[in-house]
This record gives structure tokens, sequence and C-alpha cells, in this order.
């Protein structure tokens, strides 16, 4: 999320639980064109987007050399789109809501205060990635210079205590 942010675009996450028929729709109706996703998942969209990506480590190092002098984006402003994220849709068909990188700013650095963060916060991650609450959680820790404690979905779901 972090490094399509400062590429200077927007992300779309999804729930790897809901059905491809979901995925697809959604991302047809966002055109989108590349999907990031771990190699587990990337057979599962193949038809969906022009571009699959399977991310893991070796992907990660070896995007990492191709780019160390890559230079961000410079024409990103605050009306850009941050992410989008889908409702469950009050007729049975999901509704995308894009919210841009001046609400994202904005929300986090009202979020950080209201919530206590200090310099150093520990911030259990425990909302699931498709609601918006994840990206308070995520992105108001990170700017108040605090850690993200990401479980995994079993313990985020069943082992809390």
């Amino acid at each position: 999320m972090l490094s399509v942010l400062m590429a200077g675009g927007g992300f779309l996450p999804l729930d790897p639980s809901h059905p491809t028929s979901r995925h697809e729709e959604i991302l047809a109706e966002v055109n989108a064109s590349i999907l990031l996703c771990s190699p587990h998942y990337s057979s599962r969209y193949s038809k969906a987007v022009k571009t699959v990506i399977p991310i893991n480590r070796d992907t990660v190092k070896a995007y990492g050399a191709l780019n160390q002098n890559a230079r961000v984006p410079d024409n990103t402003t605050s009306s850009n789109t941050a992410y989008i994220l889908f409702t469950s849709g009050s007729t049975g068909r999901a509704k995308g809501i894009t919210i841009e990188n001046g609400a994202l700013a904005s929300s986090v650095m009202a979020f950080g205060p209201m919530v206590h963060l200090d310099s150093a916060p520990r911030v259990f991650q425990f909302a699931s990635l498709t609601f918006d609450a994840a990206m308070l959680e995520i992105f108001a820790t990170l700017l108040f210079g605090g850690c993200i404690c990401v479980p995994s979905e079993d313990e985020r779901l069943n082992d809390v205590a």
C-alpha cells in the first residue's frame, strides 16, 4: 500500500475470502490494470487484469534492485485517489468509495490525537484491510512514528486475547 501511494497510485484492497466473481466485478468497475497479490492467488486473477505481480521476498528484492534510482512522481496532488473501498451494497451490488490523498491525510492527522497516539505507539492492526478503520489504524500509526503489529488472519479472528 505504501509503495503504491509513494509511486503516485491508488490501491484497492480485496479480501481473499470473497468469491472470485465479486473481485472480477470490482476490478472491472475500477478498470484495474495491475494487481499485486501473494503468489498463492496469482492464477485466480490472471483473467481479471492485464498484469498480475505476485509479491514475495524475491519479488521485493528484485524490484528494489531494479528501482534503486527510481524517482517518485512529483505530480501527485491531494485530489489523487489514495484508495478505493467497496461496501457490501444495500442493493446487493458492491459500491466503490474513493478516498483521495487529502481526505486520507486529514483523517489520519485528526485520528492520531483522538486515540492518543504518541511518538512510539505499538498498534494491533485489527480491522480487515477492506474496512476503512484499517486505513486509520495503519496510516495514523505510521505517521505518528509507531509500529503496526499485524496478526495472521486466524489470530485476528480467533485469538485476540
